[in-house]
């Protein structure tokens, strides 16, 4: 990959001057910058002004060159941004040209040359908006003075694009409103432009091949880049569907405003889906994976229309709450069990299973086994969730192919990795619940068993006895309490003994007995359900 790969420094003008043929894919999200996102540039803009500085970062930029374009995969918000500012100043130089025959004739050739030198004019602009915006930016924003005709519109973007140039456009009234003549306004604005486009540089990185762009979005989202993969799926989708673009467009549409718009839900969700139906795919192979699988019209929509109907059911596994697919309550119930003990590779099995036929009463089991597979090999065993990723896509791979026909023979599947019933003996009597969720499912399902139709868990709060011995967060160590039992230990200091002792939970008012809790006597009361832990989760 690396030998398709240019990486280059640039100055904004000379980016603008020298790569003129710059373009907003179709994926793209809208603009979507804030006011705050444009006062930071403000302010920046103006600390390297103060400073007289010479170099200013401005991030990278991602391009895939292809068709004689360079694609912004990208920095498309922070380029978009800057071409808006270069607008504020081209106006900010004509309406001080109109206003004053001294200095008149600079400030119109100054406007001129930056419109045709790094705007470009209307035949061809040097940075050319996704179809989506393309109208409305090219009409009042590239075209000089036109802004002031921009209508009103409810449209998100267009409407970030309005508030954006409003405030550069209120920024620099304001500083140009310090200065007496036209002539220290003109000066003004020619260092606005000049620190502008000369001390704000990019890097771009620039790569012919998409395999390779999706890489670099991987990449750079590892290190805490906000980038969005999905969008780069979505390219190759909308480019394979041809003369089915609107149709698949729609419905891809229509998948997003069912994940909320929110695109790394859409590309870990679009992963699950693709390891429930095909060979498994690490987060950097999806793209090659999916681009080798999609190649004609028909498999685009094919692809997005089942994407669109299993989209509510990968929302109702990642957040129960917000469950618009499955009717059957213990199925919810037990989804929110799994997000609560942090479970997510079984996502695929899930999705192959719906896709496939089976009831929510297939389902219901199978999320058990799935919660007996947490329990022993993670919560208790200790092991490492990543690696039964592939596992389980392999199930969901067969449960597809029809390999695994019923329950019974995708929970043997799910068995076979499971660890043994000595092996989580061996575990239990010190293993830690890291999370509270965790805590309270376990305590629930054993000290708690003869009370459950008596709880809440919604209700409850675990409580630690001890909190200064080594082995703090073992189960033994903790209770449930009631919110209000809480409250009453938490912030009104009463004493805990005194609270437990009159519990509304028998098996927390049992603890109240026990003076000091030690590391012996909480191993030796998490042994003590060891056996009730073993007919849960077998």
């Amino acid at each position: 990959m690396a030998g398709n790969l240019s990486f280059t420094q640039y100055s904004l003008e000379a980016l603008f001057k020298e790569v003129t043929n710059m373009a907003i894919p179709i994926y793209q999200r809208g603009y979507a910058w804030g006011a705050d996102q444009v006062d930071d540039l403000w302010n920046d803009l103006m600390e390297v002004m103060d400073d007289n500085q010479v170099d200013h970062f401005f991030g990278q930029i991602v391009m895939n060159s292809s068709n004689e374009k360079q694609y912004i995969i990208d920095g498309q918000q922070r380029l978009t941004t800057v071409t808006i500012f270069f607008a504020v100043i081209r106006d900010a130089l004509l309406a001080l040209a109109e206003a004053d025959d001294q200095n008149g004739s600079e400030a119109k050739i100054r406007a001129n040359d930056l419109q045709e030198d790094i705007i470009g004019n209307r035949l061809h602009y040097h940075l050319v908006q996704s179809d989506s915006v393309r109208a409305y930016f090219d009409k009042y924003i590239q075209t000089p003075q036109a802004f002031v005709n921009a209508p009103k519109t409810q449209e998100q973007s267009l409407k970030n694009i309005n508030q954006t140039f409003t405030l550069l456009q209120k920024h620099v009234a304001e500083m140009l409103h310090q200065f007496k003549t036209s002539n220290e306004r003109l000066n003004y604005l020619k260092m606005l432009y000049k620190h502008l486009t000369q001390s704000f540089f990019v890097i771009t990185i620039v790569t012919p091949d998409e395999a390779a762009a999706f890489v670099i979005f991987e990449t750079l989202n590892a290190r805490g880049r906000d980038l969005n993969a999905s969008d780069l799926l979505k390219n190759h989708v909308f480019r394979t569907a041809q003369y089915e673009l609107e149709t698949v467009q729609t419905t891809w549409n229509q998948m997003m405003d069912r994940l909320n718009n929110d695109s790394g839900m859409t590309t870990r969700f679009i992963r699950a889906y693709w390891n429930a139906t095909r060979k498994f795919a690490t987060e950097k192979a999806l793209y090659k994976a999916i681009h080798s699988r999609i190649g004609t019209s028909s498999d685009a929509i094919t692809f997005a229309e089942e994407l669109n109907r299993l989209a509510d059911v990968f929302v109702a596994m990642t957040s129960p709450k917000n469950n618009a697919y499955f009717e059957d309550e213990q199925v919810i119930v037990m989804l929110g069990v799994l997000k609560d003990m942090g479970g997510k590779t079984f996502y695929p099995l899930v999705l192959a299973m719906i896709k496939n036929g089976f009831t929510e009463a297939d389902l219901l089991p199978v999320l058990h086994k799935i919660y007996s597979f947490i329990v022993y090999n993670f919560t208790v065993g200790g092991l490492v969730a990543n690696k039964y990723e592939k596992m389980f896509s392999m199930i969901a791979e067969q449960v597809n192919d029809h390999r695994l026909k019923t329950v019974v023979e995708i929970n043997e599947a799910i068995a076979v990795d499971m660890l043994s019933t000595s092996q989580f003996k061996a575990s239990w009597a010190h293993f830690q619940a890291k999370t509270e969720k965790v805590a309270k499912h376990l305590l629930f399902e054993t000290y708690y068993q003869a009370e459950q139709d008596l709880i809440d868990i919604n209700a409850v709060k675990v409580l630690t006895l001890n909190e200064h011995i080594e082995n703090a967060n073992q189960i033994g160590n903790k209770v449930l309490v009631t919110k209000e039992e809480n409250v009453r230990i938490r912030k009104q200091n009463q004493p805990i003994n005194e609270v437990l002792a009159e519990s509304k939970l028998a098996s927390t008012r049992m603890m109240a007995k026990v003076k000091q809790m030690d590391d012996d006597l909480v191993t030796q009361r998490q042994l003590s359900v060891l056996n009730t832990a073993v007919n849960v989760w077998c």
